[in-house]
């Protein structure tokens, strides 16, 4: 990284509190917005409302992402890709691939190398999706960056829980959205996702603060301090925030939401069936911390501009 990556990367990871890192998010998509002048769509009524949800909630179901057909032809194009499976959060090591029938026992994630990700026309399909490409857009405040394609599996099994399964807060950029969606029925014994409502920004904590009437300044700033913690213990979450805060999220495949995963979240590990999902994170830049080689368009999309500029770290220009 070079210097400039790298002060940025460790403000992110902790250098300055929350309130600071959503100044930062302002002034990173003004600057946004001056230097990188691409032709703007307003949302559909429906696309507004969902900017609206998620600006109070900080999460937001939408339609489904996939068809029925659409999720088939996920489910074929992985069936002969090798997959790495670990016990550590989303990042495939460099031990070896496997077909998913030969999962060795014990482990709890699976998930493929980002190029085999990339290439499935499905999911280029979705990064190129226009509606939710205009969502991200307004949320952000500025024209989004396709900054990474995830499919990954959760699986029953004995050993620890993993990082992801605790509750913790995602600071992969300074203002971020992700788009989920379920790619088999997820139960709450099939590994739901679950989310905290309004932790996503340093104005919805406020929000939340006033509502439970924490009059004494200590009690704030223990409670910010607090949120600055990455991990979170399942104790002091449910001391803190009330039933109606905590959602969890079940659906059938296909079943779709945004969130901003700045808030608190994350993956309840299965105990009956496994899980696969897929996501797309929006930001106003890179991964500081990630290396891009992108790929081919597997798939026939438009030439929008502000589209091609979001996927630009995932997808080729010369193919399309």
């Amino acid at each position: 990284m070079s210097n400039a990556e790298v002060f940025f990367f460790q403000m992110l990871k902790g250098g300055v509190d929350k309130r600071t890192r959503d100044m930062m998010g302002a002034s990173i998509a003004a600057t946004l917005n001056r230097s990188w002048p691409l032709p703007r769509t307003t949302p559909t009524p429906e696309e507004d409302a969902t900017v609206r949800r998620l600006e109070q909630k900080g999460f937001a179901e939408i339609p489904p992402m996939f068809s029925s057909a659409e999720l088939d032809e996920i489910h074929a194009y992985f069936a002969d890709k090798p997959i790495c499976f670990t016990n550590q959060d989303l990042t495939p090591d460099d031990g070896s691939r496997a077909l998913l029938n030969a999962r060795p026992p014990g482990l709890r994630f699976g998930l493929w190398d980002q190029n085999v990700i990339s290439a499935c026309p499905a999911f280029c399909r979705a990064a190129f999706d226009p509606g939710l490409l205009r969502v991200a857009e307004a949320y952000l405040g500025a024209p989004p960056t396709v900054s990474i394609l995830t499919a990954w599996w959760s699986f029953p099994a004995d050993a620890p829980r993993g990082g992801m399964q605790n509750y913790h807060h995602d600071r992969d950029d300074f203002r971020m959205l992700k788009v989920f969606c379920y790619l088999t029925d997820t139960t709450v014994t099939s590994g739901p996702h679950e989310f905290i409502d309004e932790t996503h920004s340093f104005e919805a904590l406020l929000g939340f603060m006033s509502r439970r009437q924490w009059s004494s300044a200590a009690e704030q700033k223990k409670f910010l301090e607090w949120m600055e913690v990455h991990r979170k213990d399942d104790g002091d979450v449910a001391r803190i925030f009330p039933k109606e805060n905590i959602r969890t999220i079940t659906g059938k495949r296909g079943s779709s939401f945004f969130e901003d995963t700045r808030g608190l979240h994350r993956g309840l590990p299965p105990v009956s069936e496994p899980r696969l999902a897929f996501e797309i994170c929006y930001a106003l830049t890179p991964k500081y911390n990630y290396t891009y080689a992108p790929v081919p368009r597997p798939c026939a999309v438009g030439s929008d501009p502000a589209a091609t500029y979001a996927n630009r770290l995932i997808y080729q220009d010369a193919v399309g």
